[in-house]
């Protein structure tokens, strides 16, 4: 029967694609997507095939991680992985206090009574330049430029996924000008592959929705900070806390006695929790069990605020942090320092046994200990300020260093220029960088010229080993040279950074968090450092322009020039192609000057036959001017 029933889900995907080349069902389909945006493109289609209505979707065994029962199982969204069955429900299928304090993030706050579309608009605009007076202008606007980072411009599906994408966040963010253009869209969802265009959507979608939700939510928090409604969300929470941290506790308790805690952890990674109700979670598509979870945790320090809150009581709340219950501090006095600071203040407070709570707002950590402990609070924090500052000096008085190497390459030219130009000394980044990029220009043109084959790529490997700031990265990665700057290329930092955006974004590869750290850490400290070290130096310009001058970018007219000169006996050497100017020289056997040549080209019969040079009677035959006496050889070419 199971088997059944994944040939039932597969069929009714199989279907439901089709009818997304429908222009009405694929503009219903959109709005579906805009609720689910975490999910896959194939589960929102499943999702909105059985509740196109729905809010928040997750697994039963999810909602009942949260204390939530199924109220209703006569209806569920099927899906599968992995070739398991799948059963999500929607919020409106559950119950449970759960349920009851979390909230999901809309422009138009009923909650709080507030409505934030102008901050929205405004951050987008400041943030990329715009300057549009509605945010449903500013998100079509950056639905085109996201587009264009992935899609080519001239590409048949760039209009109908920049187009489709801004519509379905327009249409959870300003449902009332949410509008799709007919004309510019039915056509090509009938003419091209929906996987293509959906996966392209939904992709550019969930970045835009999520950025919007990040502002949203920091927008919230600060409306509940500012109305002074912490100490009420605090005490109005604390017993749900004190249940959530027994039930934990429990479980860490037991997982420990059987010396498993990673089972503990394998068993929870697909949920996580958002503890303060007030500012807002929602179930979340978790990639690594390739359905749903509730969001991950969030910020630049994650990994130490994890390893603070191991033993913590307070440890599976994403906000909080600490070894107190908050309303048990006694006489309570405050100080606010920044997130990287105070990871380790904490990590101080706990290992001198000082009681405190710890509350995490974006960059910066509230602290809450007695009246008493304030003094030895601001000493902890003082002397870690200053080993930070003494730890920034030495980082300055180090020097940064970077180191590359091309190793396997299946391009013969990478092989010539190590030969002609190097001389067995090692190529700087810089100089690699210009080569491999050129290189792959050159590819991705010449191998759309059937009779050049060149073949479509070549794989090439290479190793990056840099130093900065005292700390070592080394990077192996693999370049494919013909690819294009479409297909992920470019410069070798731009290639680097789509590359890892890519597994830190989709995390395609069930990474670990210590792995997507790993990346964020290249993308925030290594491609910036690649970028600034990659200007040539002025004798690497002169090796690179030399390298290019003989090896040009050949196109179809280089084709054709050389059948020519072959069909009519003409020297021809590569060498001195020109692929940019079609009047340049195409025919020159290496017995004299370039310059010489050139001359003697462009001479008329009477000149030529006062010439001496070793071209001039070869060319002064009656074969190649016919007694006309302006004909050259490219002249004969273009008038036969």
């Amino acid at each position: 029967m199971l088997f059944k029933k994944n040939l039932q889900v597969e069929e009714t995907l199989r279907s439901e694609k089709e009818k997304l080349k429908d222009f009405e069902y694929w503009t219903s389909f959109l709005k579906t997507s805009a609720m689910q945006y975490k999910h896959s493109f194939d589960t929102q289609i499943a999702i909105h095939e059985a509740m196109p209505e729905s809010i928040a979707c997750a697994e039963g065994k999810t909602w009942k991680n949260f204390g939530c029962s199924l109220v209703d199982t006569s209806h569920a969204v099927l899906t599968q992985h992995n070739g398991k069955i799948r059963r999500l429900f929607d919020i409106s299928q559950v119950s449970g206090e759960f349920t009851k304090s979390y909230w999901i993030w809309r422009i138009h706050d009923d909650e709080l009574g507030v409505d934030y579309t102008e901050a929205v608009n405004e951050s987008l605009n400041n943030k990329y330049s715009f300057e549009n007076e509605t945010l449903a202008e500013t998100i079509y606007e950056l639905s085109v430029k996201t587009t264009e980072k992935y899609i080519n411009p001239s590409s048949d599906i760039f209009n109908i996924v920049s187009e489709s994408a801004a519509f379905m966040v327009i249409s959870r963010c300003c449902p009332d000008e949410a509008e799709l253009t007919y004309d510019r869209i039915d056509t090509t969802l009938k003419s091209i592959q929906i996987d293509e265009i959906g996966h392209a959507v939904t992709s550019i979608g969930k970045i835009l929705l999520s950025e919007i939700e990040k502002i949203v939510k920091d927008e919230r928090t600060a409306e509940i900070d500012r109305r002074g409604l912490d100490e009420y969300n605090r005490e109005h929470d604390d017993k749900r806390n004190e249940m959530r941290i027994q039930s934990d506790q429990e479980k860490v308790l037991s997982d420990n006695q059987n010396n498993s805690r990673e089972n503990l952890h394998s068993q929870r990674k697909d949920v996580s929790l958002h503890s303060d109700s007030k500012r807002g979670i929602e179930p979340e598509l978790n990639n690594s069990s390739a359905e749903v979870e509730l969001p991950e945790r969030s910020g630049e320090n994650e990994n130490s605020r994890n390893t603070i809150l191991d033993n913590s009581p307070l440890a599976n709340n994403d906000n909080i942090i600490g070894n107190t219950i908050y309303k048990y501090i006694p006489k309570k006095s405050y100080r606010k320092y920044d997130t990287d600071i105070a990871m380790k203040i904490a990590e101080k407070l706990e290992s001198e046994n000082i009681k405190y709570s710890g509350k995490i707002a974006d960059d910066t950590v509230t602290f809450t200990v007695s009246k008493s402990d304030i003094s030895k609070l601001e000493e902890i924090a003082e002397s870690i300020k200053n080993s930070e500052k003494n730890i920034a000096e030495d980082e300055k008085n180090i020097e940064n260093t970077l180191e590359f190497e091309i190793g396997f390459s299946e391009s013969g030219e990478i092989e010539r220029f190590k030969s002609a130009y190097m001389n067995g000394e090692p190529m700087s980044f810089a100089l690699g960088n210009a080569l491999l990029e050129y290189l792959d220009e050159k590819q991705h043109t010449e191998r759309e010229i059937e009779e050049l084959n060149v073949g479509w790529y070549h794989k090439t490997d290479f190793n990056i080993k840099a130093v900065i700031n005292g700390n070592e990265i080394v990077y192996n990665g693999r370049y494919d040279i013909g690819d294009g700057k479409d297909g992920g290329n470019g410069s070798l930092p731009e290639h680097i950074r789509q590359y890892n955006e890519y597994a830190v974004t989709d995390n395609p590869y069930n990474l670990s968090d210590e792995k997507l750290e790993e990346k964020l850490n290249i993308l925030n400290t290594f491609v910036p450092f690649l970028e600034r070290n990659s200007t040539l130096t002025e004798r690497e310009q002169e090796i690179f322009d030399t390298f290019v001058v003989n090896n040009p970018i050949r196109n179809i007219s280089y084709v054709n020039m050389r059948e020519f000169t072959k069909e009519n006996n003409i020297p021809f050497s590569e060498r001195y192609y020109d692929g940019d100017d079609e009047s340049d020289i195409f025919a020159y056997d290496g017995s004299m000057s370039l310059e010489d040549y050139r001359r003697v080209q462009q001479l008329t019969l009477s000149e030529v036959k006062e010439d001496n040079s070793p071209m001039a009677n070869y060319y002064s035959s009656d074969k190649f001017y016919e007694n006309r006496d302006t004909q050259s050889v490219t002249w004969m070419y273009y008038n036969p």
